[in-house]
């Protein structure tokens, strides 16, 4: 709410069901199928986008708790 943000349920789009926002983590939340065009192997589970500020420029640092890296956006799994 601080950040000006829906809530985390109106937030979803083809693949992703909610995104939520805590500590400046977003929290996004993959649908299942058949209502998303999820992949089974990652439906229900989460992807956390982490902003790293150095010199003024924010970067976006991805990663999971629950999601195996073969699964991961490419440029997650280097991180």
């Amino acid at each position: 709410a601080d950040a000006g943000l829906a809530a985390a349920a109106s937030i979803h789009g083809a693949f992703v069901a909610s995104v939520a926002v805590e500590d400046g983590v977003n929290h996004v939340i993959f649908g299942a199928p058949p209502l998303y065009k999820t992949n089974v192997r990652i439906a229900g589970k989460s992807l956390l986008l982490t902003p790293q500020i150095s010199g003024g420029v924010v970067t976006w640092v991805c990663s999971s708790p629950d999601i195996t890296p073969t699964y991961l956006p490419t440029a997650c799994r280097t991180h």
